[in-house]
C-alpha cells in the first residue's frame, strides 16, 4: 500500500514579497557554504520498515554529553529560517520547519541507501508528489549533535532556487521534541534549550524572563496547534515555522468575511517546484487561546490531505514565520505551551481582562 506522507513546512515560501529582506541588519556570507554538487554523498543504511522504531527515526539520537543550551543565529529570508548546520561534516544552511516531521536531505548533496517510493511519495500543499529515499545524517547545530538521525531524502532545488542559496536540509520537529525551541526572530536568534522530565530546563539562566502569556498547545502528529477563535468563529491554528503567512482552509473563508480585509497576492511555491498566487487578505479580531492578538495577513487553501495524513481531529489553518516574528516565542514540547514575551505597550491581553 503507497502511504503518502506530507511535510507542511513547504506549504508558503513566499517569493514575491519576503517578510524580511536579507539585508535587514544581518548579512548572509554565501561563501561560508560549502555545498558542492559532487561528488554526492552517501548516507549511512537506514534500517528496514519492520526496524525502524523511534529512536531509529531520530527521537533518541541526540548525544547526551551535549550541552544544556546552545544559541544559533538564524537569518530570515523569503518567509523562511535559514540556519547554519554540519551535516556528515558538510556546512551550509538549513531551513527550520517545524511543519516536517523529521530531519530532510537535500538529495543534491545527499544519497539515501532505501527506496521508499513504493511504500510513499511527499505530497506539498500544491498537491504535486515527489518519490523519496531515506538513510541517515550526522547533524549539528551549534553546540547540539545527533547521531545517525533518521532522514528522507528528495529534491529541495526549488527551494534553492527561491532562497538564492544552497540548502543541505529541513531540521523537522522530532528532532527538538525534547527541547524549548525559542524563535527571537527580531534579535535574528533560536535558542535551543534541553528539557528534564517536568518540561524545565536543564540550563539554569539567572537572565531568564518570564513570559508575558503562556498558552496551552494540542498536538496534530507532529504539529502544535492553539485553539482559536474570531468573532465566534473556531479555529485550530497549527504553528509551522516553515510557512510564511498564515493559511486558513477555504470553507471558514465565508463565517470570517466580516472579520477580513483585502491585503494583496503572493506567489508562493509547495514542496514541488509548482507557483500559484495566492490572494492575502488582513484577519482581524483573532484570539488565541484566550489571548487577544494582532491582526494577521492569511491565504486560504485546501488542507485536506494535511488533516488526513497527519490524523486526529481537523486543523483549520496555519500559523507560520509572521506569527512567529511579531514577537519572541518559545515552543515547549514537553509541556505543550507556546510561551510569548511581549512588551506592556504590545496591547496584547487575555480575554475578559482589563
Amino acid at each position: 500500500m503507497l502511504r503518502k506522507v506530507v511535510f507542511t513546512g513547504m506549504i508558503l515560501a513566499i517569493i514575491s514579497q519576503p517578510l524580511f529582506s536579507i539585508n535587514e541588519g544581518v548579512q548572509v556570507n554565501t561563501e561560508y557554504i560549502r555545498c558542492s554538487r559532487s561528488p554526492i554523498l552517501q548516507v549511512s543504511p537506514s534500517p528496514s520498515h519492520s526496524e525502524i522504531t523511534p529512536e531509529v527515526k531520530g527521537f533518541n539520537t541526540f548525544e547526551k554529553d551535549s550541552p544544556d543550551y546552545t544559541a544559533l543565529p538564524c537569518f530570515p529570508v523569503g518567509g523562511t529560517i535559514l540556519i547554519g548546520a554540519t551535516i556528515d561534516g558538510r556546512e551550509g544552511f538549513a531551513i527550520l520547519d517545524t511543519g516536517a516531521p523529521m530531519l530532510i536531505l537535500n538529495q543534491a548533496y545527499f544519497s539515501g541507501s532505501e527506496d521508499l517510493s513504493k511504500h510513499e511519495q511527499v505530497v506539498g500543499i500544491n498537491g504535486q508528489v515527489q518519490p523519496v529515499t531515506s538513510g541517515s545524517a550526522t547533524l549539528q547545530l551549534g553546540g547540539f549533535i545527533w547521531k545517525k538521525a533518521y532522514a528522507k531524502i528528495y529534491d529541495l532545488s526549488h527551494l534553492e532556487e527561491s532562497k538564492k542559496v544552497p540548502i543541505l536540509a529541513l531540521l523537522g520537529a522530532n528532532l527538538f521534541h525534547n527541547m524549548e525551541l525559542v524563535f527571537d526572530m527580531q534579535n535574528h536568534q533560536i535558542h535551543l534549550y534541553r528539557l528534564d522530565d517536568r518540561g524545565e530546563r536543564l540550563h539554569q539562566s539567572t537572565a531568564r524572563e518570564t513570559p508575558s502569556f503562556v498558552l496551552p498547545l494540542k498536538m496534530k502528529g507532529h504539529l502544535p496547534y492553539l485553539l482559536a477563535n474570531t468573532g465566534g468563529v473556531s479555529l485550530k491554528m497549527g504553528i509551522d515555522s516553515g510557512a510564511g503567512i498564515a493559511l486558513i482552509k477555504p470553507r471558514k473563508q465565508a463565517q470570517l468575511q466580516p472579520f477580513l480585509e483585502t491585503a494583496g497576492v503572493i506567489r508562493v511555491k509547495g514542496v514541488g517546484k509548482k507557483t500559484s498566487q495566492v490572494p492575502v487578505q488582513r484577519l482581524n479580531n483573532l484570539t488565541l487561546a484566550g489571548l487577544n492578538y494582532h491582526p494577521l495577513r492569511v491565504g486560504f487553501r485546501k488542507l485536506e490531505h494535511l488533516n488526513e495524513l497527519l490524523g486526529g481531529s481537523d486543523i483549520d489553518g496555519i500559523l507560520g514565520l509572521e506569527f512567529l516574528s511579531l514577537h519572541k516565542m518559545a515552543i515547549n514540547y514537553k509541556k505543550r505551551e507556546l510561551h510569548i514575551w511581549a512588551p506592556p505597550n504590545a496591547g496584547l491581553r487575555m480575554a475578559g481582562r482589563e
